[in-house]
Order: C-alpha cells, then sequence, then structure tokens
C-alpha cells in the first residue's frame, strides 16, 4: 500500500491544550496506548460526534475547562488532503465539517451508556430500512454519463456563481448593504425559478439616476405652495346677486351733491370721523368752521347716516373683494408656474417623482372678464342703487366655476407639492429605493445574459435526476434488509464470544440465556465483563445501520476506546480475534481503518505481536508518540532470538536463557491463567519434557547467582532452542512462520 501522511490536531479538548500528531503510514489501523487520565476517551469522544445521525445540542462537556472554544482537526493527505474538522463553542452546537468521504463509528462508554445500558443490555431492534447492493447489475456505463452530467453542470454552476458574486461585487460598490432584501434575492434558486422583475428601468439608467441624486446641491430648497385665499365665497356671491336685484330708494339730495358724495364717500367717511373729535373745526386744516361749512356737514352727515350710503359702502366692500380676487388669481398662476419649475428642477435628482405634475390654472379671458362685469355691474349699482336691471346668472355662475375650479386645483397641487418635498428631504429612502430598483435591474440583467446557460442547466438536472433514478431502480433489484443483517452480525460474534451460552431473539432483539429471552432482567444476568462483550458485538453488528449501499463499507472508519473493559483474557483474545475479522465481515474491498485506544497493556501486545495492528503509539502528557515493537512485545522479540539460534543465524548469548523461560511461561499463563506453574507445564509437555536442560535454563539462566560449575556449551544450548521452536510450531504454527517471513 503507498504512504500517506495522517495528522490529528486538537486544541483545548479535555486535558489537550495543544495536540499535534503527524505521521506518514502505510496502514490505518494504529493502536494508541495511554494510562488513565491521559484523554484518550475525549479523542473518541471528539470523532463520535462526526457519527452519521449524531445529534447533539452541544459538546461543552468536550471542552477544556478554563476555556470556551476547542477545535479538532483530523487530516488522511495523499494525493490530495481529505479532513475532519470540529469546532465547538460553549452552549452552542458544534461546527462540523466533513469532506474526508469516510463513514466513522465510535465505540467508547458514551456509545454504551446510549445504545445498551440504557435498554438494560438489551439490543434495540427497531430497524428499518435497506442497504442497496449492487451484485448482477451494470450500472458502468449509466454512472460515466451522470458522472458526466454532474461534471458538467458543476461547470456551469461554478461559471453562474461566478457572474452573480461579480454582479453583487458591482452592486456593493454602489453602496448598496448585503441585507438589503432585493440584494439576497439575487441568487441561483431565483434565476432557476426566472423570477423576472416587471416594470424595472435598465441597470444603467438607474445607475445614472443614483449618480445624479449623489450630486443633490445643499442649497436645493422647497417648493413653495401657490397660495389662493380669495375672501369671494358663494355667501358673498349671494350677496352681491341680492344688492344688485334689490331696488334701494334714493334719498332726498341733489343728484349733483349725491353724485359728489357717491365718488368720494369713504374720504368724507374720515372726515366725519375726526370732526366727531374736533368740533367746529376742520379735519385738514383746523381752521374754525362757519356756520355754511358747517350746515354743509350735516348734510353730509345726514346722506351717511342714510341707507343709501350704507349700500354704496357694501358696494364698494364687494368691488375690492372682486379686485382682490383678481389680484389673487394672477398671483396664484404665476406662483403655480413658478412651483411647476421647481418640481421639474427637483426631479432632476429625485427620479421616483418623475409621474407627478402640476395642474397649471388657465388664464381664460371669458372668465377674467365675467369678474370685470361684475364689478361693472356693481359700479351702476353704485351709481343708482334703485336699478335692477342686470342680467347676473351667466356672469356669476362663471365666477363662481372658475373660482371653484382654482380651490381644486390649488389642493391637488398642494399635495403633489407636500410629496415631493417630503420626497426631497429624505434623500436617503431615494437613495435606498434606487439601490433597490438596481438589484432588481440587476437581476434582470443577469437572467438575460444567463439565460441560455441556465435552461441548458435545467435540462442537464432533470437528466441527472432520471439517471439517477433508474441507476436506483436498478440499486433496489438487490436490496439488503438492515435489520437482518444487524442480527446475522450480532448472533454471529455472540457466538464467537459465548458459543451458545447467550444468543439474541430475531423477533425481539432480547438477550436469551441458553435459548430463554431473559428481557430486563439481562443487565442482572450478564456480569460486568459480558455487559462489555454484549455492547462490543452489537457496535459491529450496528455497523450496517450507517450504510445505505454496499459500496459505504469501503468507507468505514472505526474508532475504538477500550473494548475490553472487565473482561477475562480469554475474551481479550476473542475481542482481538473479533478486530481480525472486520475486513473480512463487512466485505471490506480495500483496507481497513482502526483505530484503537487501550490502557491495557496485554490487549496492546496481543494486537501487535498477532499482526491485527500495524502502527503502535503511545499517549502520554498531551503527546503521541511511536513506541518501538522490540520494548513493547518482549514475547515476540525473545521468541525470534530463540529461533535466530536454532537456525544458526546467531550464537547463543547469556540473555537466551530468559528467553526461553519467558516464551514457555507466556504460552503456559495464556493456556492456564491461574493453575499450572513453569515446572508442571515442562513436565507435562511431551517435547518440552524430552529435554532435560530446558526447565534447567529456565531456572539457572534466568535468576541472578554465582555460577559454582561449568556454563552450558553453545550445542546444548542451540539444541535447546530447536526445542522450543518445535514446541511453538505444534502449538501456534502461525508465530514461527511470522518471525519467517519478516
Amino acid at each position: 500500500m503507498s504512504k500517506f501522511e495522517v495528522e490529528l490536531k486538537i486544541k483545548n479538548i479535555g486535558p489537550h491544550k495543544d495536540l499535534c500528531f503527524s505521521q506518514d503510514l502505510d496502514s490505518n489501523k494504529v493502536i494508541i496506548y495511554g494510562a488513565n487520565g491521559e484523554g484518550k476517551s475525549f479523542i473518541s469522544r471528539a470523532f463520535r460526534l462526526a457519527t452519521p445521525n449524531h445529534n447533539i445540542d452541544n459538546a461543552d462537556d468536550l471542552i477544556h475547562l478554563d476555556q470556551s472554544t476547542g477545535h479538532f482537526n483530523f487530516k488522511i493527505i495523499s494525493q490530495t488532503a481529505k479532513e475532519l474538522s470540529i469546532t465547538l463553542n460553549k452552549n452552542k452546537i458544534p461546527i462540523i465539517n466533513n469532506n474526508t468521504g469516510l463513514i466513522f463509528h465510535v465505540f467508547n462508554s458514551d456509545y454504551v451508556d446510549e445504545n445498551l445500558r440504557i435498554n438494560n443490555y438489551n439490543p434495540n431492534g427497531d430497524i428499518d430500512g435497506y442497504i442497496l447492493g449492487k451484485e448482477h447489475i451494470d450500472l458502468f456505463d449509466d454512472k460515466i454519463e451522470l458522472d458526466r452530467i454532474k461534471s458538467k453542470i458543476q461547470e456551469l454552476e461554478k461559471e453562474i456563481d461566478e457572474h452573480i458574486n461579480n454582479a453583487k461585487v458591482e452592486l456593493r460598490k454602489q453602496g448598496v448593504q448585503q441585507n438589503t432584501k432585493e440584494f439576497n434575492s439575487i441568487t441561483k434558486e431565483n434565476l432557476y425559478n426566472e423570477v423576472y422583475y416587471e416594470n424595472v428601468e435598465s441597470y444603467d439608467n438607474i445607475l445614472k439616476k443614483l449618480d445624479a441624486l449623489n450630486r443633490i446641491p445643499d442649497s436645493l430648497s422647497d417648493i413653495n405652495k401657490p397660495r389662493f385665499s380669495s375672501n369671494i365665497d358663494q355667501s358673498l356671491i349671494d350677496n352681491i346677486k341680492n344688492i344688485l336685484l334689490t331696488s334701494y330708494k334714493k334719498q332726498r339730495f341733489k343728484d349733483e351733491f349725491a353724485s359728489y358724495i357717491r365718488n368720494n364717500q369713504l374720504f368724507i367717511e374720515k372726515g366725519l370721523d375726526i370732526f366727531k373729535k374736533e368740533r367746529q373745526k376742520c379735519p385738514f386744516c383746523q381752521q374754525d368752521l362757519g356756520q355754511f361749512a358747517l350746515e354743509i356737514i350735516q348734510k353730509y352727515k345726514d346722506f351717511i347716516d342714510s341707507k343709501e350710503a350704507k349700500v354704496i359702502k357694501d358696494i364698494d366692500n364687494y368691488i375690492d373683494k372682486v379686485k382682490n380676487c383678481l389680484e389673487d388669481i394672477k398671483n396664484f398662476i404665476m406662483d403655480t408656474i413658478n412651483a411647476n419649475k421647481m418640481l421639474n428642477h427637483i426631479k432632476d435628482y429625485f427620479p421616483s417623482l418623475n409621474n407627478i405634475n402640476l395642474t397649471i390654472p388657465e388664464s381664460n379671458d371669458e372668465y377674467i372678464n365675467s369678474f370685470n362685469k361684475l364689478i361693472e355691474m356693481l359700479n351702476l349699482k353704485k351709481q343708482n342703487i334703485e336699478n335692477t336691471h342686470f342680467e347676473l346668472e351667466k356672469i356669476i355662475t362663471k365666477c363662481n366655476n372658475y373660482i371653484i375650479s382654482l380651490s381644486s386645483i390649488r389642493d391637488m397641487n398642494s399635495s403633489s407639492i407636500e410629496h415631493a418635498n417630503i420626497t426631497k428631504s429624505r434623500v436617503n429612502e431615494e437613495r435606498l429605493s434606487l439601490r433597490k430598483n438596481l438589484c432588481k435591474a440587476q437581476f434582470n440583467k443577469l437572467l438575460n445574459n444567463l439565460g441560455d446557460k441556465i435552461k441548458e442547466k435545467k435540462f442537464l438536472s432533470s437528466e441527472e435526476d432520471m439517471l439517477s433514478e433508474k441507476i436506483k431502480e436498478k440499486q433496489q433489484c438487490m436490496r439488503i434488509n438492515k435489520k437482518d443483517k444487524v442480527y446475522d452480525t450480532l448472533t454471529y460474534f455472540l457466538n464467537k464470544f459465548f458459543d451458545g451460552k447467550y444468543s439474541i431473539d430475531k423477533n425481539t432483539f432480547e438477550i436469551q440465556f441458553y435459548g430463554y429471552n431473559v428481557g430486563q432482567k439481562a443487565s442482572k444476568i450478564l456480569s460486568d465483563g459480558e455487559k462489555s462483550i454484549v455492547a462490543f458485538c452489537y457496535f459491529l453488528a450496528s455497523t450496517h445501520l450507517l450504510m445505505e449501499n454496499v459500496d459505504d463499507y469501503n468507507n468505514l472508519f472505526f474508532v475504538i476506546d477500550d473494548p475490553i473493559s472487565s473482561m477475562d483474557f480469554h475474551y481479550v483474545y476473542s475481542v482481538a480475534q473479533s478486530l481480525r475479522d472486520i475486513k473480512k465481515h463487512f466485505n471490506i474491498e480495500n483496507h481497513e481503518r482502526i483505530w484503537i485506544f487501550t490502557h491495557n497493556l496485554e490487549f496492546f501486545s496481543i494486537l501487535l505481536r498477532n499482526n491485527i495492528m500495524t502502527h503502535s503509539y503511545i499517549l502520554r502528557k498531551g503527546e503521541i508518540e511511536k513506541i518501538n515493537r522490540k520494548y513493547v512485545l518482549p514475547y515476540e522479540s525473545h521468541l525470534t532470538d530463540i529461533y535466530n539460534v536454532s537456525t544458526g543465524k546467531e550464537i547463543p548469548k547469556h540473555t537466551i536463557g530468559n528467553s526461553i523461560r519467558h516464551v514457555i511461561e507466556t504460552i503456559c499463563r495464556f493456556e492456564y491463567p491461574y493453575d499450572k506453574n513453569l515446572e508442571t507445564y515442562v513436565s507435562e509437555n511431551p517435547i518440552l519434557a524430552n529435554n532435560s536442560c530446558i526447565y534447567s535454563f529456565c531456572q539457572d539462566l534466568s535468576h541472578g547467582a554465582l555460577r559454582m560449575q561449568e556454563p552450558y556449551t553453545d550445542d546444548v544450548i542451540i539444541e535447546a532452542c530447536k526445542t522450543v521452536i518445535d514446541f511453538v510450531k505444534s502449538k501456534y504454527q502461525g508465530q514461527i512462520e511470522a518471525i519467517e517471513l519478516r
């Protein structure tokens, strides 16, 4: 197998402040030894966060006590880098990114608690679903075509993404905020749905308007509302009509005198008011007045006090109001024209006002003449208050309609002017409105430019869906029931450990003791070691639950933390053999990936000397270091020394007696953990018993003492070594073959 690099970095998780491990490997079968408290379980628990369908609200208990964040990074680097990255923040859901393509399956105490202990060690049999098989199904051509379609879709999506990103960069340069709804609506999904914005100007036109808005002068003032506040109203017109059509009685004054007073009534009234305060004196020159003058003044007073004078005064008042109305009309028309000019100027900076226009009132001679004719009639009435011969209806109707029309125009224009002034005062709102429309125009522009690519992408996506469905239908021709697979695997491994003592009910998944269901009593019947075995067997069986199709088995990555808790030695050896069976049992086609953490040196040794695990390390003080197999596996090293002496590769050394004792004693304790001593074991084995020196070697050459007799010759020692090798071959041929292959 070719070399690859494995990198593990852990920061602020459990006791690991800053663990950094990197190693070139030729196999991902790794065992790591660590004493209790070194943080093995924290590593396995971090891996478990990446297990499929493993839901967790937070992982605060993994973070170092004096920290608020933690990081876990695992890489496999070959031609490309595959990475599992986990970020932990207190009180938050872990952020997990896994592009390794691997399916992590983790065994540790958390797994046991959540899957077995909670159910009194009865496995959960509520299992649905199937694993898609591929036997006898030729999907080669379909998959090649599917890969081609996917590649083309990715190419199109990349190009579409690039256009979208460029469009957004351009919008941000124009001051568009990224949280704008219209900005965030520029997505592939909306482009694919062809959500075209109607009634939106082109991007370039809106950009010009936005530029104009940015050039608003500080001196731009509000539009003044044209005022039209004439005193003429319906009641006044009614009063004019009434006074013109009413015949008033004239006073008995000479016509010349009465005409003079009518024409100068205001002047005379003013003089009489002053005269009241200045008796016997002229109010203008302050000279004493004679009798004749006083008589004339009295006549003035009598005339002014008469009904005729009061009528004339009212007529003069109405004439003034009509004249004021004409002046108001003139000013109103001019003010409206000026206001419209100002509005058009503001429109250059505020495009949203383009649809707003002011109504310019007409300066209609026909209506103006109506007011002048009304004045003429009042003047005629003034000269002869008895006169009632006036054609009033048409004149008054025209005047009244003109006033109503102008008032309506004033009110309508006033609303438009107020809106324009408010818009001008809200420059930021206008700018925001333009920028929103700029986003819409940019979207429309993208839709036009990418139309062909979007259509092609839609077509290819449809082809992809149909072809994927076709492949799926073919794969479903061979479906494997997950529950059956879990049951079969669980039964296989339970039998491997217990040889029929414990089994599993196929329907209920309850633990059976010699064929009888024990249900909730399982946790009381099973010993602690047996509970560990059941948990480990179910862990292996539950591997099938993570699979969607048979190819997924090739992506498995097992992380196993101390699977031998509370187990007897022969069970430990069975665990080791089960680990050896993983590749074969799950039909893994390439190579298996297994990382094991343990604090048990004997288990560590078994896995290494039986070549179940390839690479060995030790975790201590926050570092992972490589271990020399020679020091970890003394049995293997001693056996190698004996083999080399027996074959003549090496000459006997002073340590060979200790090697012979170590090998025989290890095998003795493996076969008889409690009730055999070394002397008895040697005497009961024919191969060893036939060599009279074997036991002596074990006793004499492996203990410190002064030698009082001649030492053993090399020939004797070589013969003893050959005897030991024959003995090991008779029992464990594979151990000798492993030495010969190295």
